[in-house]
């Protein structure tokens, strides 16, 4: 599938669909706001599109640290 015309991409690896409502649901379950489960959606859809998976506990574990340093690097303070 081609990227942007012009641009530095070339292909389009995959989609990222979030659903709001489902968002906002896994949010106030996990006692967190809308805006960081949401970044961790985009991040855990991005490792999966890069070939991530969390089939096994070796993957999951993997997985789970490039999320995780991912996340910090988002909502790093300076």
């Amino acid at each position: 599938m081609a990227g942007l015309q012009g641009g530095a991409i070339k292909e389009v690896f995959g989609e990222i669909v979030i659903s709001f409502c489902q968002a906002t649901r896994q949010a106030k379950e996990k006692h967190c706001l809308i805006h960081n489960e949401i970044a961790l959606l985009v991040i855990h859809g991005v490792l999966h599109l890069l070939g991530y998976d969390h089939a096994n506990v070796k993957e999951k574990r993997i997985m789970w640290q490039h999320q995780n340093a991912s996340l910090d690097l988002v909502f790093r303070s300076n």
